[in-house]
């Protein structure tokens, strides 16, 4: 999913699983 307003760059911690935190999921 995309983040809100954040850089491609944070993009690619989310296979860690880091873009359950930045959508609250």
């Amino acid at each position: 999913c995309r983040h809100r307003g954040a850089s491609l760059a944070l993009a690619r911690n989310e296979e860690t699983g880091l873009r359950c935190r930045y959508h609250g999921w």
